[in-house]
């Protein structure tokens, strides 16, 4: 059964308590899930394990900023509208060098930080908020960047996978962005809405898992060409890569396994 919170400003503690309980309570069958018990855990409890692996216990707290202005980061707390956060974070995108991640909570406008590392190419969040989230909240946004230097330190790195127009490929999630979300839709609660989206240079890339959770944790992707040849009409060009990746990433019966939509900002 899912929990309702109605955030404030006053009751960030109600969150972090209730994030808490349902860590205590999910682990135990996440673990199993998982498969990542072994022989020299048997003998360490639940909470210990869950100690080794996230910041449990969580302790968010009140921030303005959806990017860090000090060096703390993980468990801020931001109450934002979704498009008025995802605005802010665009208008970084040209001047943060490092990738970024949040949860966003429709219901309650809020944003997460989860970000536990993050460098020049790539962002480590904490894999277990989502899950523990998701039997709190019916919907839960994964949201990250792929900021301009980023890409443009990857075109040089992996020039057969990015072209001279690597900000509008920039857009396009990549086959770890995939996994991710596809191991996310696998591990959370049935009763709560995954959505992944993108923040690049030319706009916001969003997309979710096609069919019902027993079956959308799992997809292959057939090679496909996902380099832009024709930048002149960006959005049109980006809508076209994204196109050709909806009928290239299938699900077991060969059908598309993600819908995957653009919205151009700036």
């Amino acid at each position: 059964m899912l929990l309702f919170i109605n955030m404030s400003r006053s009751n960030v503690a109600e969150l972090s308590r209730a994030v808490n309980s349902e860590a205590r309570k999910q682990y135990p069958q996440l673990v199993k899930l998982l498969g990542v018990r072994s022989l020299m855990l048997t003998s360490v409890t639940p909470r210990l394990e869950l100690r080794s692996v996230t910041p449990y216990p969580y302790t968010f707290s009140e921030d303005n900023s959806l990017l860090p202005t000090e060096s703390k980061s993980f468990g801020r707390i931001i109450k934002r509208g979704r498009r008025e956060g995802l605005e802010e974070i665009h208008a970084t995108i040209e001047n943060t060098d490092k990738e970024h991640s949040w949860l966003f909570i429709p219901s309650d406008s809020l944003w997460v930080d989860i970000t536990l590392e993050s460098d020049e190419t790539s962002v480590k969040p904490d894999p277990y908020a989502q899950i523990f989230l998701s039997h709190i909240y019916t919907e839960v946004e994964f949201i990250h960047t792929h900021p301009d230097a980023t890409v443009r330190n990857l075109a040089v790195w992996q020039p057969w996978y990015y072209s001279d127009n690597y900000l509008l490929e920039a857009a396009q999630p990549s086959g770890t962005d995939l996994t991710y979300h596809s191991q996310m839709v696998a591990r959370t609660s049935p009763d709560s809405r995954q959505v992944s989206t993108i923040v690049s240079h030319f706009g916001i890339t969003s997309f979710v898992m096609n069919g019902d959770q027993s079956t959308s944790g799992v997809f292959h992707a057939e090679a496909y060409d996902r380099l832009v040849q024709d930048a002149s009409e960006p959005t049109s060009a980006i809508r076209q890569a994204l196109g050709r990746l909806g009928v290239n990433a299938l699900r077991n019966d060969d059908t598309p396994a993600f819908t995957i939509g653009f919205t151009p900002l700036g």
